[in-house]
């Protein structure tokens, strides 16, 4: 083949002359280059647009898919928060201000999310949102039952400042996304839909919220508009003129690059095909006539479109979230954004070719010419040495290979006369020498080579003083640039002038004294003036005397670790973002124990901050709750120990997450209880990293459980109370009554008056007794007089009780401290006197020897509530105090004393185990407050609160005579379901002359006044079986309008007395009743007009 082009060029002729030799195939070569080149840059810049544009499609796309995954990710994660917040009890859904000021602030801590907000299953609906121009609104129900939508402005605490917009039909159980949620039970996403507020397309992330029953709470929701993704969108450069937009698989335009519409003005939104938009609506036509059904697209779809003879080239990806989005990403990408530069490239290889082709060929007639001219000398020398002349010289002034040529052949001329004898033999062996250290050091230079070409990292090496000498591929891949542009370089100029100091440090420092660096980063500047963060390392190079003749560094590209590592920095700072904000006290611990956040609520509850806690172990975070380093619940979580679980007071165990009460003696100001809930934090892989506990302060949630265990049972115990009152009053009612008229029909010598009196008396105790059974089933108090504390006090001092009291305690001191112009109280002096009494006599008992009792009355103006209260009514209140130096109540008794039937006492002996139940229900039917407080060995003291009245207390009444309250020839009925208790009744009114007949239910009770005529009833409340004293006394309404009746019961008076009494009943009359009192309440209703 060479044989034949030297023939086809013509250089096979004899005579031809070297200078054609050396100028023809240089010439033919580079005009061989240039065409070749020419023909495949033609042929490969169609290749390059496919390939140009689909790097550039693919590029856009996953820059979309990571932006919108980032929108989406966000909204679930805001629900998942504020469901937790819910859960837990850190929002309560009754309290709205709160409520809203935590939705408010949610929307301000994400950027990406435009509304966040909760609708109740009852109709409330509260929540926040940002508008375009950044401003923060509240958004809340008129009602908490529904009602018109208000919009707020607020200040910059969240808090509500004025209404600034309505929407009067707005209903969110009917929107998409509270719908969506219902539907699929679980986080979802709700269909793209108009915003309500004017704000465009939107999306809202939803998640249910359920009762424990399984009964629907509400639905939580973040939004996003779509205005976000459109701005993104435009934001990207597409080319010079590419465009791209999202639509869903039914074809509707979710988001677009163009300033095109994807709704109209009525709020409806826009399919694709009929965008405004020329491309987006021919590429959505294009792909709906491949594939008709667009949800079969299941892979990406890459093909062009010629709009008016234009090409374009379109790509579609499927996107879905695993959460229900499913959509379509477009990028249309025209070829003339490529055109221009291929047709440009095409004009400049042409001519550089062309110049590279002239300057060649001259350059070769230059150079042959240069060559050939000495050498023709040679020539002419070598011929006339051939000839025998060894005195030939040859004059060529060069100091080139030709310069030294002729040199060695005038050396040459002068020593082969001397040397023509051996010459053949020692060329011989030179030559062989030469041969055998040539190949060696061709075998050596060729591994070398081959290693330093292979390696992973970038090698430069430069002089010492900076130029580059060699270097290798992957450091051009780094850097970038030609061969002969990186050699035209020293190393400080691919350095920064940031990192110029400190690495003319290291090399002075390190490498000069060591002969090495150690591995350190720094950056250099690339061939197109980027900055690039590498990895280095510099060796030091020495020649063969030893001496340092250079450098050798070793680079590697780090900037996808930089990447990965600013992605982790600011996933943690997210992280850190939303432990910092949450209301309760929260730490998080890496697997070694370390504390890696402590966040502000945990800042207040301990009083450390944060910059005394972060990085440190051996269980520092337990120091301020226990005083001592010790587990915690988060380190059960993060190493489970079941035995050791055990300190808790109450634990268990749900998967990963633990729940743990415990008491704490180390938080001011002692023994606080609270609640901790730990978790395990994982990474994408499942695999345990680090560990998280929140802890709340739940001391007064466990006293208000206490107070209300502690109310329910007494109100059980009440109830019981007073079904039991009711039966013994119906039965101490006949005791009473025959005990009075048995004494009546005594003659007054009789010796059995005695027994009549010992009877009547024994009755009205144990109807004391029972009225204290009612007085704790709170159905005793029926009085509301005004009433004087200090005049009740005095009163019992004085009364026979205290006298025998005092007679059993003689050692017992008892001493007043009464206010002069105490307020009057309203209500029952009998069970205010039994208070008093109750009070008085637990102090003097509880004094074993000596001692004091002290009763105090004061005037208090409160605006606070008193200890063991939420909260009380503000204003003025007359206090009564009752001290005492006796044995005090332990911590573990103080909490029951004032449970029926609870006592220290010998039963039987001093009381009946209802004397502080007692107080306590009166206390309350008196709309009252009371404080215990109590040391054991030194003394109690009950502080009791009534509200004041401002009426003046009524004068006395004067003693009635019976001939008051005789019949005056009227009729009476007595409806009763206690036979005993009517026949007690008709012998009492009958002494009364009135003329009187019963039944024994109230269905009797109709049937009697159907066919006749009484002036009056007596009429029993509460009778079994059959109707009650109200539904008899309606019933009777009905047939005799205007019927007269007074109501009896062994109850105290209820909510179904004053019912009857507001349909025309009289008076209410409480058994057991004597003859004076039913026959006062008799006469006063028959005498009503």
């Amino acid at each position: 083949m060479p044989k034949r082009i030297a023939k086809w060029l013509g250089l096979h002729k004899p005579g031809t002359s070297l200078q054609t030799i050396l100028t023809y195939p240089f010439v033919f070569l580079i005009l061989v280059t240039v065409i070749l080149m020419g023909f495949f840059s033609f042929y490969n810049s169609g290749k390059a647009i496919d390939r140009m544009a689909g790097q550039l499609m693919d590029k856009t796309t996953a820059q979309i898919q990571d932006r919108i995954m980032l929108f989406l990710n966000r909204a679930h994660r805001v629900n998942e928060i504020n469901a937790n917040a819910i859960e837990s009890g850190q929002i309560d859904l009754k309290k709205v201000a709160p409520l809203e000021i935590h939705f408010w602030n949610q929307v301000r801590s994400f950027e990406y999310i435009s509304y966040s907000y909760l609708g109740t299953a009852g109709g409330g609906f509260w929540g926040a949102r940002r508008l375009a121009d950044g401003t923060l609104q509240i958004i809340a129900t008129q009602t908490p039952t529904g009602g018109k939508i208000f919009y707020f402005n607020t200040d910059a605490r969240g808090h509500r400042t004025e209404a600034v917009s309505t929407l009067p039909s707005y209903d969110h159980k009917t929107r998409p996304w509270y719908k969506a949620a219902l539907q699929a039970g679980k986080p979802t996403w709700s269909p793209v839909f108009v915003d309500a507020g004017g704000e465009g397309l939107t999306i809202t992330a939803a998640k249910p919220l359920y009762e424990v029953t399984g009964k629907t709470k509400g639905v939580l929701g973040s939004s996003f508009i779509f205005s976000h993704i459109n701005q993104f969108l435009r934001s990207l450069k597409i080319g010079e003129s590419g465009q791209t937009f999202i639509m869903e698989r039914s074809g509707m335009l979710v988001a677009t690059s163009t300033i095109d519409p994807t709704s109209t003005a009525d709020k409806k939104r826009i399919a694709a095909r009929e965008s405004e938009n020329t491309l987006i609506r021919h590429a959505s036509r294009l792909i709906y006539e491949r594939f008709g059904d667009l949800s079969g697209i299941s892979q990406n779809q890459r093909f062009s479109l010629d709009i008016k003879g234009e090409k374009y080239f379109v790509h579609f990806t499927p996107f879905q979230d695993g959460r229900g989005i499913d959509w379509l990403i477009a990028v249309i990408v025209p070829e003339n954004d490529f055109m221009s530069l291929v047709k440009e490239s095409h004009r400049n290889i042409i001519l550089l070719s062309l110049i590279a082709l002239i300057l060649t060929i001259i350059a070769g007639f230059i150079i042959a010419r240069r060559i050939t001219k000495p050498i023709l000398k040679l020539n002419l020398a070598s011929k006339a040495l051939a000839a025998g002349e060894w005195s030939q010289i040859i004059e060529i002034d060069r100091r080139d290979e030709i310069g030294e040529l002729a040199e060695s052949f005038n050396l040459m001329a002068r020593q082969l006369k001397d040397a023509i004898g051996n010459l053949e033999q020692k060329v011989t062996e030179r030559t062989a020498e030469i041969m055998e250290i040539s190949r060696k050091h061709l075998a050596s230079e060729k591994k070398y080579r081959e290693l330093y070409e292979n390696l992973r990292d970038g090698s430069v090496m430069f002089d010492m003083k900076g130029k580059i000498i060699e270097f290798n591929t992957e450091f051009q891949n780094i850097f970038g640039g030609t061969t002969e542009e990186i050699l035209a370089l020293k190393f400080t100029e691919i350095t920064p002038p940031d990192w110029s100091a400190r690495e003319k440090e290291i090399l002075s420092e390190q490498v000069l004294k060591r002969g090495y660096s150690g591995l350190y980063e720094k950056e250099l500047t690339r061939n197109n003036g980027t900055i690039l963060p590498v990895e280095i390392s510099i060796y030091l190079v020495r020649d063969e005397n030893n001496n340092p003749s250079g450098y050798c560094a070793f680079v590697r590209d780090i900037t996808g670790r930089k990447q990965a590592e600013e992605a982790l920095k600011k996933s943690r700072r997210e992280f850190s973002d939303i432990i910092e904000f949450l209301p309760d006290a929260t730490f998080v611990i890496d697997k070694e124990g370390r504390i890696i956040a402590w966040n502000r609520a945990i800042e207040t509850m301990t009083g450390i901050k944060k910059e005394s806690m972060i990085g440190k172990g051996d269980h520092e975070y337990a120091l301020p709750f226990y005083g001592e380093r010790r587990p915690i619940l988060i380190d059960y979580a993060l190493h489970p120990d079941r035995e050791m679980e055990k300190q808790y007071t109450d634990i268990q165990r749900l998967g990963d997450k633990l729940l743990g009460e415990s008491l704490v003696p180390n938080l001011p100001p002692g023994n606080i209880h609270v609640a901790g809930t730990a978790s395990v934090l994982r990474d994408d892989k499942g695999e345990i990293v680090a560990a998280i506990q929140c802890i709340r302060d739940n001391t007064e949630h466990k006293k208000l459980a206490e107070r209300v265990n502690r109310a329910e049972k007494m109100e059980a115990l009440g109830t019981l109370a007073g079904g039991v009152a009711h039966d013994l009053n119906n039965v101490l009612g006949i005791l009473v009554g025959y005990s009075e008229l048995i004494r009546e029909e005594l003659p007054a010598d009789s010796s059995l008056i005695k027994y009549a009196d010992n009877l009547l008396q024994s009755s009205m105790k144990a109807s004391a007794i029972i009225q204290d059974l009612l007085t704790l089933a709170r159905r005793g108090v029926n009085v509301a007089e005004v009433v004087d504390l200090n005049r009740l006090v005095r009163d019992y001092l004085r009364a026979p009780e205290f006298e025998k009291l005092k007679s059993y305690y003689p050692n017992v001191k008892i001493s007043t401290n009464l206010e002069e112009n105490l307020l009057n109280i309203k209500g029952s002096p009998i069970h205010l006197n039994k208070t008093i009494m109750n009070l008085i006599l637990n102090a003097v008992e509880s004094i074993s020897g000596h001692g004091e009792v002290t009763i105090k009355t004061a005037n208090r103006y409160l605006d606070q509530p008193v200890r063991g209260y939420d909260t009380m009514r503000e204003g003025d209140y007359a206090v009564l105090m009752v001290s005492d130096t006796g044995s005090g109540i332990s911590a573990n008794d103080l909490g029951k004393i004032f449970e029926p039937f609870y006592t220290k006492k010998v039963m039987g002996r001093s009381g009946t185990g209802l004397g502080l139940a007692v107080v306590w229900g009166t206390v309350k039917d008196h709309n009252g407050y009371i404080d215990v407080q109590s040391d054991e060995g030194k003394g109690t003291i009950f502080t009791l609160y009534f509200p004041v009245t401002r009426e003046e207390p009524a004068k006395a009444e004067k003693a009635v005579s019976p001939i008051a309250y005789m019949s005056r020839g009227e009729s009476i009925l007595v409806v009763d379901d206690v036979k005993e208790q009517r026949e007690l009744a008709m012998n009492m009114l009958s002494r009364l002359s009135y003329s009187v007949d019963s039944v024994a239910s109230g269905e009797e009770a109709i049937e009697y006044l159907k066919n006749k005529e009484t002036d009056l009833l007596v009429l029993d409340m509460i009778m079994e079986p059959g109707m009650d004293g109200l539904e008899t006394y309606r019933r009777i309404l009905e047939i005799k309008p205007g019927q007269k009746a007074v109501i009896v019961s062994g109850f105290s008076e209820t909510e179904r007395v004053r019912d009857a009494q507001a349909m025309g009943a009289g008076e209410f009359v409480r058994k057991p009743y004597i003859l004076e009192k039913i026959g006062l309440a008799v006469r006063k209703e028959l005498d009503r007009k």
